[in-house]
């Protein structure tokens, strides 16, 4: 398996987990944090580390806050790029 079609294998599996966490966050309606190593900003084009996005209520409410909240469940993706779009 070459190293891109690897990497577009990651990607797609990546999405199908993000979508799975995403309906579990959206059924539970409470805050988690997902903290990955980088996220790609499609605005940009550009991939941002580190990534800290807050869901809530089961949508994206920030990326990268000053201040993440102290009470949200935390979900650790360490070797993992997310594309909050795809949440």
């Amino acid at each position: 398996m070459n190293t891109a079609h690897a990497r577009r294998l990651s990607l797609h599996l990546l999405s199908l987990v993000l979508l799975g966490v995403a309906s579990g966050l959206q059924a539970e309606q409470g805050t988690t944090l997902i903290k990955a190593a980088a996220w790609v900003d499609v605005a940009s084009g550009k991939v941002v580390s580190p990534a800290l996005i807050v869901v809530a209520g089961g949508r994206i409410t920030d990326v990268n806050p000053a201040s993440p909240p102290a009470d949200a469940e935390l979900i650790e993706l360490p070797e993992l790029t997310v594309l909050p779009g795809m949440i």
